[in-house]
């Protein structure tokens, strides 16, 4: 559960709390650095680990369920086309 945790931290949006608002060029290098950070943990088989976990469960909810599923969501977040092709190849 930690090591999925920690890699879905990995592809943590990290917002500003100042209210900064961020320029055109900042956008797209933490826009570049997030899709890096979503092919890395998907070249590790991270998106296949999620997909395993999940169907392992068998519909029950449990704290290693969550933590897979927010993976999930942070491998897909920003809408990342490589992975989401690999998920719905796997379904």
């Amino acid at each position: 559960m930690a090591y999925a945790d920690i890699m879905a931290k990995s592809c943590h949006d990290e917002e500003d709390d100042d209210g900064e608002v961020k320029s055109f060029e900042e956008k797209e290098m933490e826009k570049q650095k997030l899709l890096y950070q979503q092919a890395r943990l998907h070249d590790r088989g991270a998106a296949e680990m999620v997909l395993q976990t999940i169907s392992a469960s068998k519909g029950e909810m449990g704290p290693m369920v969550a933590s897979t599923l927010k993976l999930g969501i942070a491998i897909l977040n920003g809408g990342n086309s490589t992975v989401q092709q690999i998920f719905t190849s796997q379904l």
